[in-house]
């Protein structure tokens, strides 16, 4: 900052010392340079490092927003703050549309808010720089590797190279939303009717300190202080009485200050904007909030209250010292003047004590909801004697917050309470004390004790002056002392409106002093303020009493203050001789309003226009609230969809799927999941929706609150390329699969020739010994050389077919041709139920039968180079699964083990002895684990943690995609909810472990 060098541009040479002066008197590390026009602006900013632009709209030479855009086309890389006399919000926004970076009126430049809009344009400037270049960077990268995809997927189809060039584009859609969502200032968070909390934005840890699911599993009395804890659940109740009472309108918010305990034990303020989450019956079932960080703007506030209800307890004493009325009157109105101040005292009782013919004692003159044995114990108090009585004789205020060894006038039976002991002085001597009783274990504030010592002193006189009837000089002198305490400024005047009297605190803050002002009739009320003064000025004289409102008063310099002011008449000897005027500076208190109603505006903006949807359901699954991206996105109008069922909006398929989560909602289980959506034209909307569980004070479960977003096109290009690899698989595997399936049919052929010619020779025999049987059973006539005959030619035709062995081959030959069928048969089914696409849900599946069916499918990738040993345990339970891609990932392993198995070999390494590769199932408790190890060369330390990145691959260009091992690791991880790891030592194989839950799971990026 100490080299920034600052270019005022800027016709009139007054504003641009008045700039100067202020950056000299406080010392602001800058160099500031001026030019009277645009002309000479340019020059000075081609000629001079220029670090940032002060701009007038309006010059000689360039009028308007055509200035700002002259300015911004010379210095593109300049922050630029534009300061202008127009207080025009929609000017405003023209001109940061038009290239400047913060927008700042002519009456507002006070030194801390011109150098905070200075500070805020050169960051803003930054922000939009690094943004530039991380878009120019960005989009380098997505054309560099374009092109590397490019030249690694040449061969891929067109739909292909289409797909991955969406997903890139969504990529950056996504991290332009994340950007988005971290810059989120404000806390946003739902609840359940007993502020237990259901979710809560990011931004949290930059208001508390903690991390999100550190703060979900908090209670809630170490988030919110004791005091904010019970206002919060009181007005809530209240609310919740009116609701089913049915007053109030259910529309409404509930905006309340919350203090809030934070990570490093310190406390922050928030102003927090409640509204109901209801079920389809508009009943309340939980809370959707809105917090912001109000700390410095409350302080501000809470000390200007303070300082007003001081000022005004002051003034309404002044007021009763010239009103006519007894001095028990006079008592019993200054003590409730002190019991009517909220932050002062915790309960409305209280006393006034003085000192009359006897000095040594103080005598009860009044008191509020004091008990009658209270009254009778303490109705004369010795000087020195319990709290009260050492006050006195101390001179000094003393606080107690309890009943302890002080009190010496107590009885049996006495309530728990504190005090707040004041004696009324007059010259160092006690004329009485006030005594304000406090519930026990009270917390005094800073400026309490000060405060009520000086309104018993002012007391002390005004019962001096009842008493004495001291001439005016000495009230006014009196009133002087007090006046000069109070921190805000005041100011007296006649009936004439000339000031009579003004405290310090008036000259610190407008610049005049009592003797330029007296008997003078002071004019610094601006214009436009002017017939609202005239309006309330009418409105105390006619009796209303203390008038309050907010205006706008001028200084002597010529400074536009925002104030408050209090102002009533007063009277002398029963006739109204003027008026009192008490003002506060609540500018920068306007400032900070401001702000929160943009911020509040930004966050309306923005949950109306991200790109996600933004979706409330209730207990019975109705929707009772969506934002007009999700309504858009399916066709609906916003009011259409409050009040209908989900299930309604969903096909069959995806209901199931729903009734399914609605159950993890039920549990009190947050997730993520798929879901595809019926959109009003009959289209599927595919959609990842993040849910959170909402419940109320007793913990019933009252709905749903869900974040949803587009994936219809992920989801597409993501099922294109699935089958573009089962395709590319199965193109590999065929010529494998026709060699295995030629060998058995090859011997089946020939077992059947056998078995043809076989049948023939046997036909033969047959004939002859059916012959010789007709004659044995003397079916033809009786013949010894006939039958003879016939067995010696059913013989020798037995001896020439070789009998014998046509009986022993002919059975070998039937059964190796239905082996071979059979090892023909189990091929074609691996096959068939490998490469059939199957249901795209999840479904029990047997992974063992799974596994040999890829084994035999990958049969002859793998069984020259390699033996398959399977260890697969018959104990397995069914597991829920998508069946096609785990069969997938099984062969994109197998193939893989076997290709580095394959490729050892050729390098000369083992090349007598084949490699193995071992597969192996078993149960581990609620899981079920696959192992496929390989003795193989490994993989290198330096390449093992990228195994799994989209198109990584060790292999020649032309042997492989990258894609296998990426692919099996999004179906394990994203789809199936499993874990996908790799053990390896370089030299010595490797191992991949597959882990798949046996309850059906939403995926690993979408927590249960």
């Amino acid at each position: 900052m100490s080299d920034l060098t600052i270019l005022y541009i800027e016709d009139e040479r007054p504003l641009f010392t008045l700039v100067e002066n202020l950056m000299a008197k406080r010392g602001y590390p800058a160099r500031l340079l001026w030019a009277d026009s645009l002309a000479k602006g340019l020059e000075m900013l081609s000629d001079y490092e220029i670090g940032l632009v002060l701009l007038d709209l309006y010059l000689p030479d360039s009028q308007g927003l055509e200035t700002v855009k002259k300015i911004r086309a010379a210095a593109p890389q300049t922050p630029i703050v534009v300061l202008t006399g127009q207080g025009d919000y929609d000017l405003a926004d023209m001109i940061l549309e038009s290239g400047a970076q913060e927008y700042l009126e002519k009456d507002e430049l006070r030194p801390r808010v011109l150098f905070r809009a200075i500070r805020y344009a050169s960051e803003r400037k930054k922000m939009e720089d690094r943004l530039r270049q991380a878009k120019t960077g960005l989009e380098e990268q997505v054309e560099e590797r374009t092109q590397e995809l490019y030249n690694a997927i040449r061969n891929l189809n067109e739909e292909v190279t289409e797909r991955r060039l969406a997903e890139d584009a969504l990529r950056e859609s996504e991290a332009h939303y994340r950007l988005l969502a971290e810059n989120i200032t404000d806390v946003i968070w739902t609840a359940d009717l007993g502020m237990r909390f259901k979710y809560l934005s990011p931004s949290v840890k930059l208001l508390l300190g903690y991390q999100v699911p550190e703060l979900m599993a908090m209670r809630r009395r170490d988030v919110f202080t004791p005091a904010s804890l019970e206002l919060v659940s009181r007005a809530i109740e209240t609310a919740l009485a009116q609701q089913r009472a049915g007053q109030g309108d259910p529309s409404s918010a509930l905006n309340l200050e919350l203090e809030l305990r934070r990570r490093d034990g310190s406390t922050v303020w928030t102003d927090t904007r409640f509204s109901f989450l209801r079920d389809q019956a508009g009943v309340p079932k939980g809370l959707l909030a809105v917090t912001r960080d109000i700390t410095e703007a409350r302080a501000i506030r809470i000390a200007m209250q303070r300082n007003y209800d001081k000022q005004n307890a002051i003034n309404s004493l002044l007021n009763l010292t010239l009103e006519e009325i007894t001095l028990e009157d006079l008592l019993t109105k200054a003590l409730n003047i002190l019991l009517g101040i909220p932050w002062l005292t915790s309960e409305s009782r209280g006393a006034i004590f003085l000192v009359e013919s006897d000095p040594d004692h103080l005598v009860m003159k009044v008191h509020s909801v004091l008990s009658e044995s209270k009254c009778q114990l303490c109705a004369r108090i010795p000087v020195g004697k319990c709290v009260c009585g050492q006050a006195a004789a101390a001179g000094k205020t003393i606080f107690v917050d309890r009943v302890d060894h002080q009190h010496e006038f107590s009885h049996p039976g006495m309530e728990g309470h504190g005090h707040y002991c004041a004696p009324m002085l007059m010259g160092g001597q006690p004329m009485g004390l006030i005594n304000l009783c406090l519930r026990e274990g009270f917390v005094p504030q800073e400026g309490e004790e000060e405060f009520l010592t000086a309104f018993a002193n002012a007391l002390a006189m005004a019962v001096a002056h009842h008493r004495s009837g001291q001439a005016l000089r000495e009230s006014e002198t009196r009133t002087r002392t007090i006046l000069s305490l109070l921190p805000d400024p005041l100011v007296v005047y006649d009936m004439q409106g000339r000031v009579i009297l003004i405290n310090e605190a008036f000259e610190k803050t407008f610049g005049w002093t009592m003797e330029e002002l007296r008997n003078k009739k002071i004019t610094f009320v601006p214009p436009e303020s002017l017939q609202e003064t005239i309006d309330n000025v009418n409105r105390m004289i006619s009796g209303e009493g203390v008038v309050a409102f907010e205006t706008k008063r001028l200084t002597k310099d010529g400074r536009k203050l925002d104030v408050l002011i209090n102002t009533a008449t007063f009277h002398e000897a029963g006739r109204q001789a003027g008026n009192i005027v008490a003002f506060r500076d609540i500018t920068e208190i306007k400032l900070v309003e401001s702000a929160l109603r943009e911020s509040e505006v930004r966050y309306r903006n923005l949950v109306e226009t991200i790109s996600e949807g933004l979706l409330e359901v209730n207990k019975d699954n109705r929707i009772t609230f969506c934002n007009k991206f999700f309504a858009d996105t399916l066709g609906y109008e916003k009011s259409a969809l409050l009040g209908v069922n989900t299930l309604g909006l969903l096909d069959e398929r995806n209901q199931a799927i729903l009734r399914d989560q609605w159950e993890k909602r039920q549990q009190g289980k947050s997730s993520r999941y798929e879901l595809g959506w019926t959109k009003a034209d009959g289209s599927t909307l595919y959609c990842l929706v993040s849910a959170t569980p909402l419940y109320d004070s007793q913990g019933n479960f009252q709905g749903s609150l869900c974040l949803v977003t587009d994936i219809t096109e992920r989801k597409l290009l993501e099922s294109q390329l699935l089958q573009a690899q089962k395709l590319e698989s199965i193109g590999q595997l065929a010529a494998g699969i026709a060699h295995e399936i030629n060998t058995p049919t090859q011997y089946v052929s020939d077992n059947t020739r056998f078995l043809r010619e076989a049948f023939y020779d046997l036909t033969r025999v047959m004939v002859s010994h059916l012959k010789l049987a007709k004659l044995a059973a003397g079916q033809e006539p009786p013949a010894g050389p006939a039958l003879s005959q016939a067995l010696k030619e059913a013989q020798a035709q037995y001896q020439e077919i070789d009998g014998d062995y046509l009986l022993e081959e002919v059975p070998n030959a039937i059964e190796q041709t239905l082996e071979g069928l059979g090892r023909i048969s189990t091929i074609v089914r691996s096959m068939k139920e490998f490469a059939h696409p199957g249901p795209d849900t999840k479904t029990p599946t047997d992974l063992n039968r799974a596994i040999e069916n890829t084994v035999t499918v990958a049969k002859n990738e793998w069984k020259y180079v390699a033996e398959v040993v399977t260890d697969l345990a018959p104990d397995l339970p069914p597991v829920p699964c998508v069946p096609g891609e785990l069969n997938q990932v099984f062969l994109n392993i197998i193939v893989n083990a076997a290709h580095a198995i394959g490729e050892m070999h050729q390098e000369g390494q083992g090349q007598e002895i084949k490699g193995q590769i071992r597969i192996s199932t078993r149960l581990l408790g609620s899981e079920v684990e696959i192992r496929f190890s390989d003795t193989g060369p490994g993989i290198p330390a330096a390449i093992r943690n990228r195994v799994f990145d989209p198109f990584f691959t060790t292999k020649p260009p032309g042997k492989g995609t990258g894609q296998g091992l990426a692919i099996a690791y999004r179906v394990i991880e994203d789809k199936h909810g499993g874990k996908l790891s790799l053990e390896s030592l370089e030299g010595q194989g490797a191992t991949f472990i597959i882990r798949l839950p046996l309850q059906e799971s939403s995926g690993r990026d979408q927590p249960q």
